[in-house]
C-alpha cells in the first residue's frame, strides 16, 4: 500500500509519486516534518511515518521537480488508489501508472496509464473493465519499448465477506512502448493477483509473485 518515490536516473531533482510525501528534516537529533503534499479526506487515504519521511496514500498522481520540496498534481483524481509508477530511465518525461481505482465500487479510471510529456497528459493504454485494476507496471531498463503490467480483478467491501476477486486480470507485455499489449500465459496458472520484478543482471528475466487459482480440493497454492 506504500510506495517510495520514483526518481529518474538522469534527473535526481525530479520525482513522480502515486502517493503524496512529506519531507522530514533532522534538527538537533529531533525529527520535524514539513508537509509538501496533503492527503485526500477520503477514508482510504492513510499515512505512515518512516525514518526520513511521512508517506501518505493520495488519490492522484503528483510530481516534484525540486527534489521533493514542492509537488504538482498531475491528474487521475478519481483513481483513489495508485499501485505503482514506472519512469523511463532514459526519458523522465515518459512514465506509466498502475491505477487500482475505487476500492469499494466500480469506476472506469483504473488500469494502466501512460504519459510522454511529463504528466501534462495521461492516456489509458491498458483497460479491461470497471472492476479490473492495474496492480503493477515495469519498464525494461534495457529496452524502454518493452513494458510489463499486472491486472487484478478485485473489489473491497464494507460488509465482511462482501469482497471479491477473480482471474480475469493477468500479466501483460507490450513491445511497442505500451500502445498494444498481449497476455503472458505460458507456464502460468490462472492468475488472481501478481507483483512483478525484472532481473537486474538480465532484463530478459521476469519474476512474478502470483496469487493463483487453487485447484479443486486444494486450499491454496503459492507460485513464484
Amino acid at each position: 500500500a506504500y510506495m517510495a518515490p520514483k526518481v529518474p536516473t538522469r534527473d535526481t531533482g525530479t520525482a513522480m509519486l502515486g502517493i503524496s510525501v512529506a519531507r522530514a528534516l533532522r534538527k538537533n537529533k529531533k525529527m520535524t516534518m514539513t508537509t509538501s503534499a496533503t492527503a485526500s479526506a477520503s477514508s482510504n487515504c492513510t499515512s505512515r511515518t518512516e525514518a526520513r519521511m511521512v508517506v501518505v496514500r493520495s488519490c492522484m498522481t503528483r510530481k516534484s521537480t525540486d527534489a521533493g520540496k514542492s509537488w504538482k498534481k498531475l491528474g487521475l483524481a478519481d483513481s483513489q488508489m495508485i499501485a505503482a509508477i514506472a519512469v523511463d530511465a532514459k526519458d523522465p518525461n515518459r512514465f506509466f501508472v498502475a491505477v487500482l481505482g475505487h476500492p469499494y465500487g466500480p469506476n472506469t479510471e483504473r488500469g494502466i496509464y501512460r504519459s510522454t510529456d511529463g504528466g501534462a497528459t495521461l492516456t489509458k493504454v491498458l483497460f479491461k473493465d470497471e472492476y479490473t485494476s492495474g496492480n503493477d507496471v515495469l519498464i525494461d531498463p534495457a529496452d524502454p519499448n518493452t513494458v510489463y503490467a499486472a491486472m487484478w480483478v478485485q473489489q473491497q467491501s464494507y460488509i465482511e465477506g462482501g469482497a471479491f476477486g477473480g482471474t480475469g486480470g493477468g500479466i501483460f507485455k507490450s513491445t511497442d512502448g505500451g500502445t498494444t499489449w498481449k497476455p503472458l500465459t505460458d507456464g502460468l496458472p490462472d492468475i488472481i493477483q501478481a507483483n512483478l520484478a525484472i532481473s537486474q543482471s538480465n532484463s530478459k528475466v521476469l519474476y512474478a509473485a502470483i496469487a493463483g487459482q487453487a485447484a479443486a480440493g486444494e486450499i491454496g497454492r503459492a507460485h513464484v
